[in-house]
């Protein structure tokens, strides 16, 4: 019985699960991103990563790396108005 093989092993199953873990969070958090654009563009800037190894990272996590994600930003009290007032318009 090799207790060190033992302890490695355990030691790099660990490793990959967290790396797997935090490749998740990395990718699945885009959405909370301020602009709207395809998931890999987020990972892309998020990690500094190229846009080939950024799509990659979208699949190996289980996304679609173009998914639209991110927020909308919301209009500023003038475009609201106005939206309101082409809604009352086309009524």
């Amino acid at each position: 019985m090799n207790t060190t093989v033992d302890h490695e092993t355990r030691g790099q199953e660990a490793t990959a699960a967290a790396y797997k873990a935090i490749r998740w969070g990395v990718v699945a958090n885009t959405i909370n991103s301020a602009s709207r654009a395809p998931r890999w563009v987020h990972v892309k800037r998020i990690t500094g990563f190229g846009s080939t190894a950024a799509q990659k990272l979208c699949r190996d996590a289980g996304f679609d790396p173009d998914e639209e994600v991110g927020s909308w930003p919301e209009p500023c009290e003038t475009c609201a108005e106005e939206e309101g007032d082409e809604e009352s318009e086309d009524e």
